[in-house]
């Protein structure tokens, strides 16, 4: 078991997802880095998140969620083979990867709002 701190029931959600299908979160959050990347209308914005809600052993299955009201705004699915990918190709995430370890908070938008030295 591991200490995670999370904020907000979609949040929680999604650890339990996570823990149901075998998925480790930190490499949960780099396939939303990736799926970001690809994405051409994400609905990126200070009051959505996207948050795995379901999966199986073929697809993983998110929607990007209003954070007021919880209520889901667009879905999309994702073979669970992009995350087994990032799960092999561990070396080339190495160094966001390691931005997350010993965190209890597990959010790829962690990554933005990190102090730099000043």
């Amino acid at each position: 078991m591991r200490a995670r701190l999370v904020l907000g029931w979609t949040a929680l959600r999604e650890q339990l997802w996570c823990d149901e299908l075998g998925l480790n979160d930190i490499t949960l959050e780099l396939l939303k880095l990736d799926l970001l990347g690809d994405m051409e209308s994400a609905l990126l914005a200070d009051q959505t998140e996207l948050r795995l809600v379901a999966g199986d052993a073929e697809t993983l299955r998110f929607d990007w969620v209003e954070l007021a009201t919880e209520r889901p705004l667009e879905g999309v699915e994702v073979p669970r083979s992009a995350y087994d990918e990032l799960m092999v190709q561990a070396d080339d995430w190495a160094d966001l990867r390691a931005r997350f370890d010993e965190a209890l908070l597990v959010d790829w938008r962690r990554l933005t709002f990190e102090a730099t030295p000043a």
